[in-house]
């Protein structure tokens, strides 16, 4: 069974990701088959298409694989939070991405942080502690920052790609679910 779903920019391919499998498959909208399956980490659940279509990105309990989203082939698998170096079982995850493509955005719910991506060199630049339960994030193109939901303590932590700690917090109540920005950014 699915769990998440990307639709390609052109709306030729529709990616799905497969946690029961550990793959990702690719359907040729036009026919409405399976043109690929992808291999990811264990348990893929959330997918996320960066702004220029270039990579669809899986995140899975071990990390993220990254897919070329145009040739349909996997290109890094890279783990983050407290999955580097060694598995920690289901991590939740969530993902965002700067509107110029540049950084990547996942969230480590038992590690509490978000680490930050350059999607350019496919390498992870750091964690970024920001506390509670982060389950969700958003990219404001306004603020040019990812806004993290962190359910367990309620704050809200404004994480930007460049800083080692969170540029701002808003406090708020536990409990906390998505986060999305109106379009605009604001």
């Amino acid at each position: 069974p699915g769990e998440d779903w990307v639709l390609s920019e052109d709306g030729s391919r529709l990616f799905v990701s497969l946690p029961a499998s550990n793959r990702v498959a690719v359907v040729d909208t036009a026919t409405w088959k399976v043109a690929a399956q992808i291999e990811t980490g264990p348990r893929p659940r959330r997918l996320g298409l960066q702004p220029d279509g270039q990579y669809l990105w899986a995140a899975h309990d071990a990390g993220v694989t990254v897919i070329d989203a145009r040739a349909s082939r996997k290109v890094a698998d890279l783990a983050t939070g407290a999955a580097t170096g060694a598995a920690t079982g289901a991590d939740g995850h969530d993902l965002a991405f700067s509107d110029d493509s540049l950084f990547a955005f996942v969230t480590n719910e038992a590690g509490a942080t978000v680490s930050v991506i350059d999607a350019g060199r496919l390498a992870k630049l750091r964690d970024v502690k920001v506390g509670g339960r982060p389950v969700s994030l958003a990219w404001s193109s306004q603020a040019k920052a990812a806004y993290v939901v962190s359910a367990g303590d309620g704050t809200i932590a404004v994480v930007d790609g460049q800083a080692a700690q969170p540029r701002a917090r808003i406090q708020s109540r536990p409990g906390l679910g998505r986060i999305r920005f109106a379009p605009g950014g604001r």
